[in-house]
């Protein structure tokens, strides 16, 4: 027994070996992971990391065509490469041999694939997907594959960019601005200066008023910052009186006289006067004149004794004194003092004077305007005699107030500086200021400062039409190819794509595109032919276009099944992943319990023989159940029941014939092999060891047999599948 048992599982190993030896080791390729921005080339690299050696090799390249272009690909050393596709109706592949026409296992860099990043392409991550359709070792025995795709990440390269204040620059403070893409929105430039601008004053206003004696204060703020200037401004000049006496010209000596300052009292200027005439004194009488004789008086000068003398006229006859004569001043009357005159008797010759009072002359008052009042300051007048100058009263004329013109511009605001409005006092000229806000950007016409082409985009802008300030940028789309001629180079068939090129009328580049995707066979009807004990079937259809034959061999599969005394046999296609299964169910379960209740329904006293677990599963045609029921069990008139879920028990078409059941299996479910028990059956005669053994091997032989069946239909289906692939791919 243990010799049968090992030779078996020497026939499992050998099947095993047989199974896997048409698959050899495998093939690896790592792609690695690149960046760049729009608009440039990147290069990436296709590494070969383990290689048993291959003789051949196609390799699939995928990425998005409207996002990126393949420039070109690059083999190391020692191999050839041969590119294929358009990238959008026909994949990207690359064949790869060695040179040498044998096998290499070659590790390291093998292609350099080129590829240029549209300028349209949004910055991302984007997938480059790698695969291995086939590699093949010396033998041209398909290797297996494995493949690492990478990505692509496209970065901005920031063409257009605008200019944001993150501090406006101040009048002594310099501010500072930052660039950004527009397209992307990141920081390009940091920290970049705006110098300061610089106070920007307005007109000086007074704050002191400047005196003779002390200079004044004005102050001006600035329009911008109110930052407040304040300088001294110098004395005011002096305001002058009228010459005044100090010390009186005599006939002896020069006088002098002064200017004051009506303000400070100080004296400003001076100045001598010329020696003035003898100032006389009253006439004295030297000699009376008599009747007839003639008299002398003299008088001298007050100052220097120079004498002058004058004759009396003689008197004549007695007469009475007429006191209307000459009138000589004695002392001046003033304001608050009596003077004295001498008054001569008119006749001629007469000396006779007589004295009388001058009555004091009592102040003349007036006002005297000592300081005007003006727009911002009051007034002073002072009340004084106007003969003796004594002062008796100072009062303040109140503040006259500005008298405004109306506001006049003197700096127009722009859309960068703040404008200023003025407006002036008709009285004393003084100026006051205010701001006007700055006006907004006027934007102008969209101006293009790169154009668009074909391919590549171009950029417009707008300006402020009065400062060319940069308010606005945008990318303008790429043309495309419009004005294109197309020529028809090959017609699509049902296998392959058609293809026309074409040039470009406006930047003359050479296209190549697909017309369509390929055709698609038109096939006719399935023909089929059912396989027989010595031959399988086929199902075969033919295109009506080309030709090609589209074949599936049918196969009739014949196998017992998890009941052992069961067999299903049904046509498969070749390549089916889905048989029938069936399996016993036991006596003694609650399912065949309720099964036999459905049978004795509709057949009386009849028992169930065996209940079957039955799947049609997906095959060609229609499965055919056999089974066998001993003559020693005693049953006859053997029939078949599908047992419902609803408990119903429905006849199937069943053959008998020599103790075999055969009926067809066309749905899913549960049958029962039913019949009517005659008599007991008798008892099986017992048998040794040796005739247990036997059994024994027989089971384990038909397993074995049907493992390598089962092996050989798969190790069939796998070159079938292979040599189809070569086939297509030649």
């Amino acid at each position: 027994m243990k010799r049968y048992v090992s030779f078996v599982i020497m026939i499992i190993i050998l099947a095993l070996a047989f199974g896997t030896a048409s698959l050899a080791d495998g093939v690896s390729l790592l792609s690695g992971d690149v960046s760049g921005n729009t608009g440039s080339t990147v290069v990436i690299p296709i590494v070969i990391r383990e290689n048993p050696g291959f003789s051949e090799m196609l390799i699939g390249l995928g990425f998005e065509p409207s996002l990126f272009s393949l420039d070109n690909v690059v083999c190391a050393d020692g191999f050839t490469a041969t590119l294929k596709g358009d990238g959008a109706y026909e994949p990207y592949s690359v064949t790869v041999s060695p040179e040498n026409g044998g096998a290499s296992s070659f590790t390291g860099n093998l292609l350099s694939v080129t590829i240029t990043i549209k300028s349209e392409t949004e910055p991302d991550t984007y997938d480059f997907d790698l695969d291995i359709d086939y590699a093949l070792d010396a033998d041209k025995n398909e290797l297996e594959v494995s493949a690492i795709p990478s990505t692509i990440t496209v970065n901005c390269a920031h063409l257009v960019r605008k200019n944001v204040i993150d501090a406006e620059a101040g009048c002594t403070e310099n501010g500072f601005y930052h660039t950004e893409c527009t397209v992307c929105g990141e920081t390009v430039e940091e920290n970049i200066v705006i110098p300061a601008k610089g106070h920007q004053f307005g007109e000086w206003e007074t704050t002191v008023e400047s005196t003779c004696r002390k200079g004044g204060e004005h102050q001006r703020k600035c329009l911008i910052c109110e930052i407040v200037e304040i300088e001294e401004t110098e004395k005011a000049p002096h305001r002058l009186s009228e010459w005044t006496v100090v010390t009186a010209p005599t006939c002896q000596s020069e006088g002098s006289e002064v200017r004051v300052c009506l303000d400070c009292f100080e004296t400003i200027d001076s100045r001598i006067v010329p020696t003035a005439d003898h100032s006389y004194g009253p006439w004295e009488t030297v000699k009376e004149a008599e009747v007839g004789v003639a008299g002398l008086r003299k008088r001298k000068c007050i100052y220097c004794e120079h004498a002058e003398n004058e004759e009396i006229p003689p008197l004549e006859e007695v007469h009475q004194h007429k006191m209307d004569g000459r009138v000589i001043i004695t002392e001046e009357a003033t304001c608050t003092t009596p003077g004295a005159r001498r008054i001569y008797c008119s006749f001629p010759g007469c000396g006779e004077w007589t004295e009388e009072t001058i009555p004091a002359l009592g102040h003349n008052r007036r006002e005297v305007t000592v300081k005007s009042a003006t727009c911002s300051a009051a007034g002073l007048v002072r009340v004084e005699c106007e003969r003796c100058g004594e002062v008796f009263e100072e009062k303040t004329t109140p503040v006259l107030g500005h008298t405004y013109q109306r506001w006049v511009t003197t700096r127009e605001a722009t859309c960068q500086n703040v404008g200023l409005q003025s407006c002036t006092c008709t009285s004393c000229g003084y100026v006051i200021t205010r701001l006007v806000g700055k006006k907004d950007h006027e934007a102008g016409e969209w101006e293009i400062t790169e154009e668009a082409t074909c391919t590549t985009a171009g950029i417009r802008i707008k300006k402020c039409t009065m400062c060319g300030t940069l308010l606005e940028s945008e990318t303008v789309e790429a043309k495309g190819h419009g004005n294109v001629e197309w020529k028809v180079l090959r017609e699509p068939t049902c296998t392959v794509t058609g293809l026309k090129n074409g040039v470009c009328m406006d930047c003359g580049a050479v296209l190549e595109e697909q017309i369509s995707t390929a055709l698609g066979h038109k096939y006719g009807e399935w023909t089929t032919v059912m396989p027989s004990a010595g031959a399988d079937g086929s199902k075969k259809r033919v295109c009506t276009e080309c030709g090609n034959e589209e074949v599936i061999v049918l196969k009739r599969i014949t196998a017992p099944q998890d009941g052992g005394d069961i067999t299903l046999s049904y046509v498969s296609e070749e390549g089916s992943v889905s048989a029938a299964r069936a399996s016993a169910l036991e006596k003694n379960g609650t399912v065949f319990a309720a099964a036999s209740d459905s049978v004795g329904k509709v057949y009386k006293n009849a028992d169930i023989i065996k209940l079957y677990d039955i799947t049609a599963g997906e095959v060609s045609g229609t499965v055919t159940a056999r089974t066998e029921i001993p003559d020693e069990s005693g049953y006859v008139n053997p029939k078949v029941y599908l047992i419902g879920e609803d408990g119903s028990a429905a006849p199937v078409n069943a053959e008998t014939s020599g103790g075999v059941v055969i009926f067809p299996v066309e749905e899913s479910g549960k049958y029962a092999v039913c019949g009517v028990r005659l008599s007991d059956p008798g008892k099986q005669s017992g048998s040794d060891g040796e005739g247990k053994s036997d059994v024994t091997f027989v089971v384990i032989l038909v397993i074995a047999v049907l493992f390598l069946a089962a092996e050989g239909v798969l190790a069939y289906v796998l070159i079938k599948k292979r040599n189809k692939r070569m086939d297509d791919i030649r």
